[in-house]
Protein backbone atom coordinates (compact mmCIF):
# COMPACT_ATOMS: atom_id res chain seq x y z
CA UNK A 1 0.00 0.00 0.00
CA UNK A 2 2.52 2.38 0.89
CA UNK A 3 4.52 1.95 -2.25
CA UNK A 4 0.91 2.41 -4.43
CA UNK A 5 0.33 5.88 -2.16
CA UNK A 6 3.81 6.99 -3.43
CA UNK A 7 2.99 6.13 -7.10
CA UNK A 8 -0.30 7.89 -6.74
CA UNK A 9 2.07 10.89 -5.16
CA UNK A 10 4.52 11.42 -8.23
CA UNK A 11 1.81 10.72 -11.43
CA UNK A 12 -0.09 13.92 -9.03
CA UNK A 13 2.89 15.80 -10.06
CA UNK A 14 3.79 15.11 -13.19
CA UNK A 15 0.64 14.92 -15.00
CA UNK A 16 -0.83 17.81 -17.15
CA UNK A 17 -3.22 20.47 -15.65
CA UNK A 18 -6.61 20.05 -16.10
CA UNK A 19 -8.22 23.48 -16.60
CA UNK A 20 -11.37 23.61 -14.64
CA UNK A 21 -14.20 26.15 -16.63
CA UNK A 22 -12.87 29.76 -16.59
CA UNK A 23 -13.45 32.73 -18.53
CA UNK A 24 -11.54 33.36 -22.05
CA UNK A 25 -9.30 36.40 -19.94
CA UNK A 26 -8.73 33.77 -17.42
CA UNK A 27 -7.48 30.84 -19.56
CA UNK A 28 -5.41 33.68 -21.14
CA UNK A 29 -3.71 35.07 -18.33
CA UNK A 30 -3.09 31.07 -17.47
CA UNK A 31 -1.25 30.79 -20.80
CA UNK A 32 0.95 33.86 -20.03
CA UNK A 33 1.79 32.10 -16.79
CA UNK A 34 2.99 29.20 -17.97
CA UNK A 35 4.80 31.02 -21.38
CA UNK A 36 7.36 32.81 -18.69
CA UNK A 37 8.24 29.47 -16.53
CA UNK A 38 8.72 27.85 -20.36
CA UNK A 39 6.30 25.31 -20.06
CA UNK A 40 4.94 26.47 -23.75
CA UNK A 41 2.66 23.61 -24.50
CA UNK A 42 0.73 24.22 -21.78
CA UNK A 43 0.64 27.71 -22.33
CA UNK A 44 -1.11 26.97 -25.73
CA UNK A 45 -3.43 24.99 -24.41
CA UNK A 46 -4.52 27.61 -22.25
CA UNK A 47 -4.42 30.03 -25.42
CA UNK A 48 -6.39 27.28 -27.45
CA UNK A 49 -9.07 27.40 -24.55
CA UNK A 50 -9.34 31.20 -24.44
CA UNK A 51 -9.80 31.37 -28.48
CA UNK A 52 -12.94 28.39 -28.34
CA UNK A 53 -14.27 30.71 -26.03
CA UNK A 54 -13.63 34.54 -27.62
CA UNK A 55 -12.61 34.55 -31.15
CA UNK A 56 -12.16 38.11 -31.41
CA UNK A 57 -9.19 38.96 -29.20
CA UNK A 58 -6.35 39.74 -31.04
CA UNK A 59 -3.95 39.00 -28.04
CA UNK A 60 -5.12 35.92 -27.27
CA UNK A 61 -4.04 34.64 -31.33
CA UNK A 62 -0.87 36.91 -30.77
CA UNK A 63 0.27 34.98 -27.84
CA UNK A 64 -0.73 31.68 -29.14
CA UNK A 65 1.53 32.55 -32.20
CA UNK A 66 4.32 33.60 -30.20
CA UNK A 67 4.08 30.26 -27.93
CA UNK A 68 4.15 28.50 -31.57
CA UNK A 69 7.24 29.99 -32.79
CA UNK A 70 9.21 29.24 -29.52
CA UNK A 71 9.25 25.78 -31.03
CA UNK A 72 10.31 27.17 -34.47
CA UNK A 73 6.75 26.21 -35.21
CA UNK A 74 6.52 29.29 -38.07
CA UNK A 75 4.51 27.53 -40.22
CA UNK A 76 1.43 27.25 -37.79
CA UNK A 77 2.07 30.49 -36.21
CA UNK A 78 1.35 32.44 -39.04
CA UNK A 79 -2.32 31.70 -39.02
CA UNK A 80 -2.71 33.41 -35.45
CA UNK A 81 -0.61 36.57 -36.82
CA UNK A 82 -3.22 36.99 -39.39
CA UNK A 83 -5.63 35.90 -37.18
CA UNK A 84 -4.47 38.58 -34.72
CA UNK A 85 -3.70 41.65 -37.22
CA UNK A 86 -7.47 41.36 -39.29
CA UNK A 87 -8.42 41.80 -35.86
CA UNK A 88 -6.07 44.76 -35.45
CA UNK A 89 -4.44 46.09 -38.03
CA UNK A 90 -2.95 49.56 -36.38
CA UNK A 91 -0.78 47.14 -34.16
CA UNK A 92 2.96 47.78 -35.05
CA UNK A 93 4.34 44.78 -32.76
CA UNK A 94 1.93 41.89 -34.66
CA UNK A 95 3.73 42.97 -37.71
CA UNK A 96 7.10 43.04 -36.30
CA UNK A 97 6.85 39.71 -35.19
CA UNK A 98 4.80 38.49 -38.38
CA UNK A 99 8.02 39.14 -39.77
CA UNK A 100 10.17 37.77 -38.10
CA UNK A 101 8.03 34.69 -38.40
CA UNK A 102 8.65 35.19 -42.14
CA UNK A 103 12.61 36.12 -41.74
CA UNK A 104 13.22 32.86 -39.82
CA UNK A 105 11.63 30.66 -43.10
CA UNK A 106 13.66 32.50 -45.35
CA UNK A 107 10.46 35.12 -46.85
CA UNK A 108 12.24 38.05 -46.85
CA UNK A 109 10.11 39.81 -49.35
CA UNK A 110 7.24 39.30 -46.94
CA UNK A 111 9.27 40.10 -43.96
CA UNK A 112 10.27 42.97 -45.39
CA UNK A 113 6.76 44.27 -46.24
CA UNK A 114 5.52 43.41 -42.69
CA UNK A 115 8.53 45.02 -40.94
CA UNK A 116 7.89 48.32 -42.96
CA UNK A 117 4.07 48.60 -41.95
CA UNK A 118 5.43 48.57 -38.14
CA UNK A 119 7.62 51.64 -38.61
CA UNK A 120 5.22 53.48 -40.85
CA UNK A 121 2.73 52.68 -37.66
CA UNK A 122 5.29 53.49 -35.12
CA UNK A 123 8.52 54.98 -36.30
CA UNK A 124 10.12 55.83 -32.79
CA UNK A 125 11.11 52.02 -32.64
CA UNK A 126 14.84 51.01 -33.71
CA UNK A 127 14.36 47.68 -33.63
CA UNK A 128 11.49 48.10 -36.46
CA UNK A 129 14.26 49.35 -38.85
CA UNK A 130 16.80 47.26 -38.29
CA UNK A 131 14.86 44.05 -38.91
CA UNK A 132 13.45 46.41 -41.95
CA UNK A 133 17.24 46.42 -42.90
CA UNK A 134 18.09 43.28 -42.33
CA UNK A 135 15.29 41.95 -44.53
CA UNK A 136 16.57 44.69 -47.27
CA UNK A 137 19.95 43.36 -46.82
CA UNK A 138 18.90 40.01 -47.79
CA UNK A 139 16.77 41.09 -50.93
CA UNK A 140 20.29 42.82 -51.91
CA UNK A 141 18.67 46.12 -51.50
CA UNK A 142 21.62 47.36 -49.87
CA UNK A 143 21.43 51.24 -50.72
CA UNK A 144 17.86 51.33 -48.70
CA UNK A 145 19.32 48.90 -46.01
CA UNK A 146 21.96 51.30 -44.88
CA UNK A 147 19.11 54.42 -44.99
CA UNK A 148 17.13 51.94 -42.21
CA UNK A 149 20.08 51.30 -40.60
CA UNK A 150 20.98 54.67 -39.88
CA UNK A 151 17.08 55.46 -38.94
CA UNK A 152 17.88 52.28 -36.06
CA UNK A 153 21.29 54.20 -35.23
CA UNK A 154 19.50 57.72 -35.22
CA UNK A 155 16.99 55.64 -32.66
CA UNK A 156 19.28 54.16 -30.69
CA UNK A 157 22.91 54.43 -30.39
CA UNK A 158 23.49 52.29 -28.31
CA UNK A 159 23.25 48.68 -30.30
CA UNK A 160 26.38 47.24 -31.34
CA UNK A 161 24.88 44.68 -33.55
CA UNK A 162 23.14 47.92 -35.46
CA UNK A 163 26.89 49.75 -35.78
CA UNK A 164 28.61 46.12 -37.28
CA UNK A 165 25.35 45.23 -39.78
CA UNK A 166 25.78 49.14 -40.77
CA UNK A 167 29.21 48.23 -41.34
CA UNK A 168 28.45 45.38 -43.39
CA UNK A 169 26.46 47.50 -45.33
CA UNK A 170 28.96 49.99 -46.17
CA UNK A 171 31.45 47.72 -46.98
CA UNK A 172 29.23 45.60 -49.67
CA UNK A 173 28.60 49.23 -50.77
CA UNK A 174 32.33 50.26 -51.30
CA UNK A 175 32.48 52.45 -48.43
CA UNK A 176 35.04 50.51 -46.41
CA UNK A 177 36.71 53.31 -44.46
CA UNK A 178 32.92 54.18 -43.20
CA UNK A 179 32.60 50.49 -42.68
CA UNK A 180 35.74 50.14 -40.30
CA UNK A 181 34.25 52.86 -38.19
CA UNK A 182 31.59 51.25 -37.41
CA UNK A 183 32.96 48.24 -36.23
CA UNK A 184 35.22 50.23 -34.02
CA UNK A 185 32.06 52.10 -32.43
CA UNK A 186 30.67 48.41 -32.03
CA UNK A 187 34.12 47.44 -30.21
CA UNK A 188 33.87 50.76 -28.04
CA UNK A 189 29.89 49.46 -26.80
CA UNK A 190 31.48 46.11 -26.24
CA UNK A 191 35.01 45.52 -26.36
CA UNK A 192 34.35 41.84 -26.47
CA UNK A 193 32.10 41.71 -28.96
CA UNK A 194 33.25 38.71 -30.82
CA UNK A 195 31.94 39.23 -34.48
CA UNK A 196 32.99 42.82 -34.87
CA UNK A 197 36.43 41.64 -33.43
CA UNK A 198 36.66 39.71 -36.53
CA UNK A 199 35.37 42.01 -39.48
CA UNK A 200 37.61 44.27 -37.74
CA UNK A 201 40.69 41.66 -38.02
CA UNK A 202 39.42 41.06 -41.89
CA UNK A 203 39.76 44.75 -42.49
CA UNK A 204 43.30 45.39 -40.87
CA UNK A 205 44.54 42.58 -42.89
CA UNK A 206 42.62 43.06 -46.14
CA UNK A 207 41.96 46.19 -46.53
CA UNK A 208 44.68 48.62 -44.32
CA UNK A 209 47.57 45.94 -44.53
CA UNK A 210 48.10 46.17 -41.02
CA UNK A 211 49.53 42.69 -40.17
CA UNK A 212 50.47 43.43 -36.48
CA UNK A 213 46.87 44.84 -35.45
CA UNK A 214 44.91 41.52 -37.35
CA UNK A 215 47.06 39.46 -35.84
CA UNK A 216 46.61 41.24 -32.45
CA UNK A 217 42.56 40.70 -33.38
CA UNK A 218 42.58 37.35 -34.35
CA UNK A 219 44.97 36.33 -31.31
CA UNK A 220 42.22 37.61 -29.34
CA UNK A 221 39.39 35.52 -30.56
CA UNK A 222 41.57 32.71 -30.56
CA UNK A 223 42.06 33.03 -26.86
CA UNK A 224 38.21 33.87 -26.22
CA UNK A 225 37.78 30.49 -27.97
CA UNK A 226 40.66 28.42 -28.81
CA UNK A 227 38.49 25.09 -30.36
CA UNK A 228 37.46 28.05 -33.00
CA UNK A 229 40.09 26.72 -35.74
CA UNK A 230 38.85 28.93 -38.31
CA UNK A 231 40.83 31.60 -36.59
CA UNK A 232 44.33 29.98 -36.66
CA UNK A 233 43.47 30.03 -40.64
CA UNK A 234 42.60 33.31 -40.50
CA UNK A 235 46.05 34.59 -38.60
CA UNK A 236 47.88 32.39 -40.27
CA UNK A 237 47.05 34.72 -43.51
CA UNK A 238 47.97 37.02 -42.06
CA UNK A 239 51.11 35.97 -40.76
CA UNK A 240 52.17 34.34 -44.53
CA UNK A 241 51.10 37.65 -45.89
CA UNK A 242 53.83 39.62 -43.34
CA UNK A 243 56.20 37.33 -44.22
CA UNK A 244 56.50 34.94 -41.29
CA UNK A 245 55.99 31.75 -42.99
CA UNK A 246 56.77 29.54 -39.85
CA UNK A 247 54.50 30.99 -37.69
CA UNK A 248 51.81 30.41 -40.84
CA UNK A 249 52.48 26.83 -41.14
CA UNK A 250 51.99 26.41 -37.34
CA UNK A 251 48.87 28.17 -37.73
CA UNK A 252 47.66 26.19 -40.41
CA UNK A 253 48.80 23.05 -38.78
CA UNK A 254 46.73 23.49 -35.73
CA UNK A 255 43.82 23.75 -38.22
CA UNK A 256 44.50 21.01 -40.14
CA UNK A 257 44.55 18.95 -37.18
CA UNK A 258 40.78 19.36 -35.89
CA UNK A 259 40.19 19.18 -40.24
CA UNK A 260 41.94 16.84 -42.72
CA UNK A 261 39.74 16.91 -45.14
CA UNK A 262 39.56 20.21 -46.19
CA UNK A 263 42.32 20.54 -49.19
CA UNK A 264 42.50 24.28 -48.82
CA UNK A 265 44.75 24.33 -45.17
CA UNK A 266 47.08 21.64 -46.99
CA UNK A 267 47.21 23.98 -49.92
CA UNK A 268 47.78 27.07 -48.21
CA UNK A 269 50.33 25.49 -45.56
CA UNK A 270 52.51 23.94 -48.74
CA UNK A 271 52.58 27.60 -50.60
CA UNK A 272 53.83 28.48 -47.31
CA UNK A 273 56.89 25.77 -47.00
CA UNK A 274 57.50 26.41 -50.76
CA UNK A 275 58.53 30.18 -49.75
CA UNK A 276 60.52 28.97 -46.96
CA UNK A 277 62.01 26.17 -49.64
CA UNK A 278 60.99 23.27 -47.63
CA UNK A 279 59.61 22.41 -51.46
CA UNK A 280 59.83 18.31 -50.54
CA UNK A 281 57.45 18.80 -47.69
CA UNK A 282 55.50 21.68 -49.74
CA UNK A 283 54.77 19.49 -52.37
CA UNK A 284 53.76 16.19 -50.10
CA UNK A 285 50.88 19.13 -48.86
CA UNK A 286 49.76 20.27 -52.21
CA UNK A 287 49.33 16.36 -53.50
CA UNK A 288 47.16 16.13 -50.47
CA UNK A 289 45.28 19.40 -51.50
CA UNK A 290 44.71 17.66 -54.83
CA UNK A 291 43.43 14.82 -53.31
CA UNK A 292 41.15 16.49 -51.59
CA UNK A 293 40.11 18.54 -54.54
CA UNK A 294 41.30 21.59 -54.02
CA UNK A 295 40.81 23.43 -57.09
CA UNK A 296 44.36 24.84 -57.79
CA UNK A 297 46.34 22.52 -56.28
CA UNK A 298 46.98 20.86 -59.73
CA UNK A 299 48.33 23.49 -61.48
CA UNK A 300 50.66 24.16 -58.58
CA UNK A 301 51.54 20.54 -58.83
CA UNK A 302 52.81 21.08 -62.54
CA UNK A 303 54.33 24.03 -61.37
CA UNK A 304 56.41 23.35 -58.80
CA UNK A 305 56.62 19.37 -58.14
CA UNK A 306 57.78 17.95 -60.95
Amino acid sequence: MIKTYKLMILLLFIAPPVFSQKSAQEYFIIGNDFFKKGDIDISIRAYNKAIGLDSTNADYYFSRAVAKTYFHEYYDALPDYNRAISLDSLNAFFYYNRGHAHFDRSEYSPAFDDYYRATLLDPGVAEYFFSSAMARAKLEDTERALEDFNSAILLDSTRKEYYLNRGLTLYNLDMKEQAMENYLQATRIDPYYTDAVFYRGLYYHLDRKDYEAAIKDFTFLIRKNPYDFGMYLNRGNVKYDKGDFNGAINDYSIAIANDKDDGYLFYVRGLAKLAMGKTKSACADIRKANTLNYEFAADKLMEVCQ
